[in-house]
């Protein structure tokens, strides 16, 4: 858990320099696939969790959420959220 929330606190690094250069965060819809196409990620690869799986991106009203979830692959018990590794 504590190495996804690491990766985690790197890509709100991202997802934060992208809302300072564009004055906006990327609604859900657009994910963090925008800031891989504008080349915010190293090699412009889109980052994946312990267990090889995309984050989930959320934006609801400019509150960001990220969701790794975790072992099983599913929506469960087990997830993942940024809100929570702080």
């Amino acid at each position: 858990k504590c190495l996804v929330c690491a990766q985690m606190k790197s890509i709100i690094q991202a997802v934060n320099m992208y809302k300072i250069d564009k004055s906006r965060y990327p609604q859900t819809q657009e994910g963090l696939q925008l800031l891989q196409k504008d080349g915010y990620f190293s090699e412009n690869k889109l980052p994946k969790d312990s267990w090889k799986r995309y984050f989930i991106y959320l934006n609801n009203e400019n509150t960001i959420e990220l969701i790794s979830l975790g072992a099983d692959g599913i929506e469960s018990k087990d997830d993942i959220y940024y809100s929570k590794c702080q």
